[in-house]
């Protein structure tokens, strides 16, 4: 896909004229900048933005670290789930001596 930005693919997915989020709790990142304008949803976690020559308060900077927390456990699922994708594209038709592979 290249550098085609998360957002743009996933309003290719989720096209905004549907109701996608409407019973569920959507937690972004800051590459998804404006999500609560154009989908209607329960509701939109996204982290503070810095504004233009300010820093953002304390309070702004505790919840985007206690956001991150909660967002790493998923980013390291998406990471073992393309990791195992790369694993069987490339090890999947293998055979090695000394232990088995199985990938599904």
């Amino acid at each position: 896909m290249g550098k085609t930005h998360d957002y743009r693919i996933f309003k290719e997915e989720f096209p905004p004229t549907e109701d996608w989020f409407t019973e569920h709790e959507v937690h972004v990142d800051l590459g998804f900048y404006g999500i609560e304008k154009d989908y209607a949803g329960k509701a939109f976690s996204i982290p503070h933005k810095k504004p233009k020559q300010q820093e953002l308060t304390q309070e702004q900077k505790a919840e985007n670290k206690l956001r991150a927390r909660q967002r790493v456990t998923v980013e390291h699922s998406i990471c073992g789930f393309s990791t195992g994708q790369k694993l069987s594209r490339n090890c999947g038709r293998c055979t090695y001596s000394g232990f088995s592979l199985s990938v599904q």
